[in-house]
């Protein structure tokens, strides 16, 4: 364990500040995904390394595509200092459970589909069209809240899109009727309303486990993410105790945030 060590991605002090992770108790499961794994140190290095290589996105955050993206889930590198309020994060389709496949309809002819416009909606959008095939990767993101849409065919967004969902595979058909229900709320709205992005149950539990990485990345002893984490009186009493618990539990809690990081992420897109 690290005593004296510090890393240049966090500032050491951040992580001490309980008050400071409360935003996290708001995000619905999907965004966990991205909060463990930006904290991955092999996804940071992965990141740097692909900024010289490739263009920038309009926003300036990073690379706008890259070859290696798919190891990590993703269609597009996104950069691991923006946190799950303000990242736009565009997971491989194949991988996140609630991506809603669309087909563009035509306009010719009779009307095909449903009708959704990108104009006016208080939401970021971000749109990734692929290059090798006629397919774009729509997203829609909001205080961490995001759906994203998988559309077939050539899509033109200067009027409405015309559009018709994909009979969803029997594993999926829950998470993409959800979606569907919360792109018609969209559309009706102008933005992803909370009411349909609950909180995920086991909040509590995930922000103890990336607080206490955060302290590991800083450099500290397991003691002092103790003394942050449940305060001097019960380290004191606890920390030397007979069953080790106090420690064992520190312990397990960083190996299971490293286990989160290391792909174990993945478990909240599905």
């Amino acid at each position: 364990m690290r005593s004296d060590s510090r890393s240049a991605d966090k500032p050491p002090d951040l992580w001490l500040d309980h008050a400071r992770y409360s935003w996290m108790n708001f995000l619905p499961r999907t965004a966990w995904g991205w909060e463990l794994l930006r904290r991955d140190p092999r996804y940071r290095v992965a990141y740097r390394d692909a900024l010289p290589r490739r263009p920038h996105s309009e926003q300036g955050r990073g690379p706008s595509d890259c070859d290696d993206c798919a190891s990590w889930s993703l269609c597009v590198f996104e950069n691991p200092d923006v946190d799950a309020r303000s990242a736009n994060v565009l997971w491989h389709p194949e991988t996140r459970r609630d991506v809603l496949p669309l087909i563009a309809g035509t306009r010719h002819g009779k009307t095909v589909g449903e009708r959704f416009s990108l104009k006016g909606l208080r939401c970021r959008v971000t749109v990734r069209r692929e290059d090798t095939s006629n397919r774009c990767q729509i997203l829609f993101a909001q205080d961490g809240r995001s759906l994203q849409l998988d559309i077939h065919g050539e899509v033109h967004f200067e009027d409405d899109v015309l559009v018709m969902q994909i009979v969803p595979a029997e594993r999926l058909r829950g998470a993409q009727l959800l979606a569907k229900r919360r792109l018609a709320d969209l559309m009706a709205h102008g933005y992803l309303r909370p009411s349909l992005y609950p909180a995920y149950k086991r909040r509590t539990r995930l922000i103890e486990v990336v607080r206490a990485l955060d302290g590991d990345f800083a450099g500290v002893l397991q003691r002092d993410i103790a003394l942050a984490q449940f305060g001097r009186d019960r380290v004191e009493r606890d920390w030397h105790g007979s069953q080790n618990a106090l420690r064992d539990h520190v312990r397990k809690t960083l190996e299971y945030g490293r286990s989160l990081m290391s792909g174990g992420y993945r478990r909240f897109l599905g």
